[in-house]
């Protein structure tokens, strides 16, 4: 007997659940000799084999019948013996439907209970699912290892282990064949007093390959807070709760006037109004006068188009209360009328989702490398794009390093930062673009191996580069993925059209301006326009440089390369983009309103005046740092008005800010004056009086810094499920570089 597969006819041993009324269902075993016994009369065991199931079977003196079902998890549910509260197949069905389950998926059941949900997940995976379910309460265990055997599940998709998972966790030793060397499952379903002492252990059982739901069924919103926590610092993201509720819903039709009367008789009376119809007149009905009777325009109406009387008893106000209605009535009709119960008066359950996404994110900057997982809403980790070798021989260096401090031969990330002043430091990346393959291959094993603390092989890894990267350079990043790291699975995506997936927008122009390269990008409805994007040698970088020669200036040298990583931390907590230069000048000359000091590593104390507004200038005039091309207001302007006539419009009313050096106070206002100003002398040649019609919008969310990682987060989760969007490792093997045509344009 199988849930799963249906047969026609009764034999002796199967469970039959006999339908008595619509709210009984008594499950039972044919058995030869024995009899059913309701209200309605006995039932014997011998007539039912050979009866097909479906059919209504008459009692042993036709006192009454019964309908002879085949079992199936929706019936099983309500007819069950109750050990526990158990999950009802509306609660049950759209956890499924949540978590994604069909046949085939391997699931996790912690809490089998009465074993309800257990029938459920067992039908719905059908021959080539698994299911793992786990109790811990001895005697509900052996009652429901015994029932999952005689249904037939046991031994075909069904495993049930006696252990409480919140201390032993979910590993079994040693599985069945069939069920394959390790449990790998991609959905779970936790019914536990305290769900979060179990989610910890979920580590070692879940799928590393593909996405991983999870659902808590929590009676009360404290279980609900705690297991959030658990999720969230266990990596779990997507958190959702859904409360389970039930309100009854009535259905019925109901006679109404028909619209098209009401119309005319209140244009009727309206018309009437209009005459001058007076409340007190003279009215003849049946050859006989009334005179001085006071009477509404209804009743006089009703008594005009009828010879009858008008009564108490036949008077009727055809729009009020009390209208009787015959059906069939030309003057009304049909409507379908539905009734909600005013309150929700039951409630069932919390449910918390939540998914694990094995898919990571990279996104490798010329300041910073950030890399985490599909779906959350931040970078796991942000380290520096530096690596540094030490600069002193062993002995010396052991003298000044603190005994908890170990500096190796080779340095990555923050580990490097922290001891620069003690290490030669190099950067992989220059303007955006890859030039120191060993050591950007260096970086990438402590984001992997030290950072995330993952393995690589297999996964799927969704990588950023900057718009009109050179091919060579995609090609050796995806070589490097597959050949030497093992993923089953690269995604590249362009860094700009990311900043505006993370904003929700289909049409803009991202300003992306890193610490490398400042690239301005329009897109139209999630179409990047590749002839209009546009590249900035400036950005980050360049504005330390230029700080660093303006303090050398006021008399402070910075010439060691440990010395630049100081002066940007200088520029990241004390420089601003100016909105009226000449007054800041003349506040810088005349007062020390702007003077700000800052501590150095070795405790030197430095003061930085007018350099705070004066090193970012270069954004805007990049002649400072001897680049020959426009400003980023410029560009942007440039830009824009190279587009077609038809979209200048939008794309000026969604300008989007990404990128760390995006973040200076005072940027988006300056960006939008120089906007405004370039406007108002090339298109409106000076006419100050429509300047006020030109329409300017500039996104500059608080997250911007990490905007490229966010969109490429949604991105990723949203391909999580869909292999075909990603290059395989097998494709790369079999067809090579071409393969990155998939990609589209760079």
């Amino acid at each position: 007997m199988s849930f799963y597969k249906y047969k026609d006819l009764i034999e002796e041993g199967d469970l039959v659940l006999a339908f008595v009324s619509r709210g009984l269902i008594k499950p039972f075993t044919v058995t030869k000799g024995q009899l059913l016994n309701t209200r309605f009369g006995n039932f014997e065991h011998d007539k039912m084999i050979g009866m097909k199931f479906g059919t209504q079977m008459g009692g042993v003196k036709d006192r009454g019948f019964v309908h002879l079902l085949h079992p199936s998890a929706e019936l099983w549910t309500v007819s069950l013996p109750h050990r526990t509260q158990i999950v009802y197949t509306p609660d049950s069905s759209y956890i499924v439907q949540r978590l994604g389950i069909t046949s085939g998926s391997r699931v996790i059941e912690a809490g089998t209970g009465s074993a309800s949900f257990t029938h459920a997940f067992a039908r719905t995976l059908g021959a080539t699912g698994r299911l793992f379910t786990y109790e811990f309460h001895e005697p509900r265990f052996l009652e429901a290892k015994r029932e999952l055997e005689e249904h037939g599940l046991l031994q075909e998709n069904t495993i049930i282990t006696h252990r409480d998972v919140c201390n032993g966790g979910f590993d079994i030793e040693t599985l069945p064949e069939k069920f394959g060397s390790k449990i790998a499952c991609d959905a779970i379903f936790l019914d536990l007093p305290s769900p979060w002492t179990a989610i910890p252990h979920l580590k070692s059982v879940v799928s590393q390959t593909s996405k991983v739901g999870i659902c808590c069924f929590s009676p009360c919103i404290e279980q609900v807070d705690k297991t959030i926590e658990a999720l969230e610092e266990n990596g779990w993201t997507g958190i959702e709760m859904v409360e389970i509720a039930g309100r009854r819903w009535e259905a019925r039709k109901e006679m109404v006037r028909d619209l098209k009367d009401v119309v005319a008789r209140l244009k009727d009376i309206q018309g009437r109004k209009s005459q001058g119809i007076e409340s007190r007149r003279v009215v003849k009905v049946d050859g006989q006068s009334h005179i001085g009777d006071k009477r509404s325009i209804a009743e006089v109406d009703s008594e005009i188009s009828s010879p009858e009387p008008s009564s108490k008893s036949n008077r009727v106000n055809p729009f009020g209360k009390g209208l009787r209605i015959k059906e069939g009535d030309e003057m009304f009709q049909w409507k379908q009328v539905t009734k909600i119960e005013p309150e929700i008066k039951t409630h069932t359950s919390y449910l918390t989702f939540a998914y694990l996404v094995p898919e990571k994110i990279l996104d490798q900057g010329t300041g910073f490398v950030k890399i985490g997982r599909a779906g959350t809403n931040f970078p796991d980790y942000t380290f520096p794009s530096l690596v540094g070798r030490p600069i002193l021989r062993a002995e010396e260096r052991n003298a000044l390093v603190p005994d908890d401090i170990e500096i190796k031969d080779i340095m990555c990330g923050q580990e490097a930062s922290d001891v620069r002043s003690l290490l030669q430091i190099s950067y992989p990346m220059e303007n955006g673009i890859i030039k120191n393959w060993e050591d950007m291959e260096h970086l990438w094993d402590y984001a992997f191996y030290e950072k995330m603390k993952i393995p690589t092989q297999g996964k799927k890894i969704l990588l950023t580069e900057p718009p009109m990267n050179p091919l060579k350079n995609r090609e050796t990043m995806c070589n490097v993925m597959f050949e030497k790291y093992q993923f089953g699975g690269v995604y590249v995506a362009i860094q700009a059209v990311l900043a505006l997936y993370a904003q929700g927008l289909s049409s803009g122009v991202v300003v992306d301006s890193g610490d490398g390269v400042t690239h301005i990008v329009p897109v139209y409805e999630s179409v990047v326009l590749n002839h209009l994007t546009r590249r900035l040698d400036v950005a980050g970088r360049d504005v330390t440089r230029n700080l660093i020669n303006l303090l050398l200036r006021r008399g402070y040298a910075f010439n060691r390369t440990a010395d630049f990583e100081t002066v940007r931390q200088i520029k990241e907590k004390l420089c601003y983009v100016s909105y009226d230069l000449t007054l800041d000048t003349k506040l810088a000359t005349e007062t020390t309103t702007l003077v700000e000091s800052y501590e150095l590593p070795d405790g030197r104390v430095i003061k930085v005046g007018s350099e705070r507004f004066e090193a970012p200038e270069c954004l805007f005039n990049p002649n400072l740092v001897d680049v020959e091309q426009a400003g980023v207001g410029e560009t942007l302007f440039n830009t824009i008005q190279s587009a077609d006539v038809d979209i200048r419009s939008s794309l000026y009313k969604a300008i989007v800010l990404s990128g760390g050096s995006s973040m200076y106070p005072g940027l988006p206002s300056r960006l939008e004056k120089e906007l405004k100003q370039l406007w108002l002398t090339r298109v409106l040649h000076g006419d100050a009086t429509r300047l006020e019609k030109f329409k300017v919008r500039i996104e500059d969310p608080p997250r911007r810094r990490h905007m490229v990682f966010i969109g490429g987060a949604v991105l990723a989760n949203i391909m999580a499920d869909k292999d075909h969007m990603w290059i395989s490792k097998q494709e790369w093997e079999e067809q090579g570089s071409r393969v990155l045509e998939k990609l589209g344009p760079r």
